[in-house]
């Protein structure tokens, strides 16, 4: 339940505008960190 909460806060605070942008921007960052790591695990 804590992941459905802070997702449902992300999603709140992306409805406001101004931080649209600082959203994507961190979630791409998380995205880009996850996948890194993935790679170097399956690469091991």
């Amino acid at each position: 339940k804590r992941n459905n909460m802070s997702f449902t806060h992300l999603l709140a605070f992306a409805a406001s505008p101004p931080h649209n942008l600082a959203v994507v921007l961190l979630l791409s960052e998380i995205v880009q960190i996850h996948a890194l790591s993935h790679l170097t695990v399956v690469r091991k």
